[in-house]
């Protein structure tokens, strides 16, 4: 959570750069962007980026602080974003010239959100707060369903109706009840879609500034924030109601997942790097779900896969995040790949080693001793990407590690399902029941 003030420089606009000096001098420690560029503050050990900062300050000779005559050679340089790390707790302000066709593209601060003077043949009044407000554009059913579908993080979301279904199965004592297998793959998909809505909604003013998210329809304004509210209030208590039908433990499962989710671990992305491992406990919660929809209670069993698919968070995140550490930074998101590189790179190995650990102890409980046999082809590939991605850091390593991590779940949920124990009667290890 970080001050940032964009906005557009003139050549002629001097005050312009007497209010910049200004504000540079009253907030200290900043960190200046020109163009996309980044330099270091006056202090990095202040800056919650500093390992980034320091790293980026041995490579680039020019990166150094600016004195007030470096600031008055910039006069000429557009879109100017400064980044005030004191005021992290407080805010984050944009401010955009009145025709934000004049805004850099590197910046990736073209949203709905600019503030925009009064007058676009003025210079840029840094203390304007108006906003212009454009009318959303209309909707039919196509296109209505697909800003739906980006809301509701379609492969997200079914990635964990996947888990849920997964759970149910290997859960299930006797034979599939289809109600309560729609109820339970509906309501789950329904809750998850509302989750991410609000997530959307929430993270609006950061989206736009990554290249990933900046195409998102809230960022573009195709759909009102209001119209984003809707769907995920529509979606969640529907979701909710419809896991109710299947047991009350399945539903509170679900309502904890959505408030995990959307209002613990969305704030918690600018604010503490231990957002990674609560996002790891949201992954876990739906295959346990899909074991109390059968079984209307949690045992160790349920417990296990909760574990593998929680330890299989870290590897997948931490290599995705690596490539796009920058964006993060820049959009304030405290990832561990930002600020706790080795940490980042450490915890996705330890974490591929763990998963090999839970398989194991899966055919002691819920599988047979075929699926440790046959999983740990894929589990040890997994450590040994993990282990290169620890070893040489880079985008190579990174990618194939993500993109493996896309292939191991999926195939070891498949191994796990194919070597179900069938006298898996009951569970010793009952710890949580709620009576229908």
């Amino acid at each position: 959570m970080r001050l940032i003030i964009m906005f557009n420089v003139c050549k002629q606009s001097h005050t312009t750069y007497t209010q910049f000096k200004s504000i540079y001098s009253r907030f200290g420690s900043c960190c200046l962007t020109t163009s996309g560029r980044l330099l270091s503050p006056k202090s990095p050990q202040s800056h919650p980026n500093r390992r980034l900062l320091t790293t980026k300050a041995k490579r680039e000779d020019n990166d150094h602080h600016l004195s007030d005559k470096q600031i008055d050679q910039l006069n000429g340089s557009n879109n100017l974003l400064l980044h005030c790390p004191k005021w992290d707790h407080m805010y984050d302000v944009f401010y955009g010239s009145r025709q934000s066709q004049q805004i850099d593209p590197k910046t990736h601060i073209k949203t709905t959100f600019d503030i925009n003077s009064n007058d676009g043949n003025k210079e840029t009044n840094l203390l304007d707060t108006s906003h212009e407000w454009k009318p959303v554009d209309r909707l039919n059913a196509k296109t209505l369903i697909k800003y739906y579908t980006q809301l509701a993080k379609l492969r997200l979301t079914g990635l964990v109706v996947l888990t849920t279904l997964s759970g149910y199965y290997m859960g299930l004592q006797g034979a599939i009840d289809p109600m309560v297998l729609t109820a339970t793959l509906l309501g789950t998909g329904l809750t998850s879609g509302s989750a991410t809505a609000i997530n959307h909604y929430l993270e609006i003013p950061f989206d736009a500034q990554m290249k990933r998210t900046q195409s998102r329809p809230l960022v573009l304004g195709k759909i009102s924030g209001l119209h984003a509210i809707g769907f995920a209030t529509v979606s969640g208590v529907t979701g909710l109601t419809l896991l109710s039908y299947v047991n009350p433990l399945t539903a509170v499962l679900g309502a904890s997942n959505l408030i995990l989710y959307s209002f613990i671990y969305t704030p918690m992305k600018r604010a503490h790097i231990a957002n990674t491992w609560v996002g790891a406990v949201v992954g876990a919660i739906p295959p346990i779900m899909g074991f109390t929809a059968a079984n209307n209670y949690i045992g160790a069993s349920a417990l296990m896969m909760g574990l593998v698919l929680y330890s299989w968070q870290f590897p997948h995140f931490n290599a995705l995040s690596w490539n796009m550490r920058h964006e993060y930074a820049r959009a304030g998101f405290r990832m561990m790949s930002v600020t706790e590189p080795d940490l980042c790179l450490n915890t996705a190995l330890r974490h591929s080693c763990l998963i090999l650990l839970y398989s194991t102890m899966m055919c002691t409980t819920l599988t047979t001793w075929t699926y440790g046999i046959d999983s740990l082809p894929l589990n040890l590939y997994l450590i040994y990407l993990s282990y290169r991605f620890r070893k040489n850091p880079d985008s190579k390593s990174s990618r194939k590690l993500f993109f493996y991590s896309l292939i191991h779940l999926p195939a070891i949920i498949v191994l796990m399902c194919i070597s179900k124990r069938r006298d898996n009667n009951s569970d010793a290890n009952q710890l949580v029941a709620i009576n229908s």
